[in-house]
């Protein structure tokens, strides 16, 4: 059943058939039937000020102020227990993602190594710019699922621009 999940984790017709198992019993009126997926956001901080950030209000500047600006981050404590109660719950995977970008979070290693320790699958969304500051190649390889990295332009002047 893994190897079914992990070939048709991105075609959405195939998701459906590969989460089956939980998708009768919801139908069947179990409303409790736990997310197969869970999005978390390590971090609402990001070391890019991208002009379509659809999250610009939580980090740019210029909501600074506002109700809606955070730069913070997850403590440690927090994400490895979410991490912990997610696989208590009977999620299948957790996508690190953000109001930010996840690998501002100083202890991303740490929850990294933890999932991957654990029952659920893990992948991160980011711009991937700073993964050396807090050496992160390594954690990556040893426990991501998949990696989606932003590519938001194809010349230095464009990328600079945006």
């Amino acid at each position: 059943m893994k190897l079914i999940k992990k070939l048709n984790m991105f075609n959405p017709q195939k998701k459906v058939i590969a989460n089956i198992d939980k998708i009768i019993p919801f139908l069947d009126g179990n409303w409790k039937t736990p997310p197969v997926i869970i999005e978390m956001d390590p971090s609402n901080a990001c070391n890019h000020g991208c002009r379509f950030c659809f999250s610009s209000y939580i980090h740019f500047e210029e909501f600074k102020g506002t109700d809606t600006f955070d730069r913070s981050v997850m403590s440690k404590e927090m994400m490895l227990g979410c991490i912990d109660q997610f696989e208590e719950m009977g999620v299948r995977s957790v996508n690190f993602t953000g109001g930010g970008d996840p690998t501002v979070n100083p202890n991303l290693k740490d929850l990294l190594y933890h999932t991957g320790e654990s029952s659920l699958e893990c992948g991160i969304f980011t711009n991937g710019a700073i993964m050396h500051r807090f050496d992160l190649f390594d954690a990556f390889v040893d426990n991501l699922e998949w990696v989606r990295f932003c590519v938001d332009a194809g010349s230095k002047e464009k990328y600079n621009w945006i």
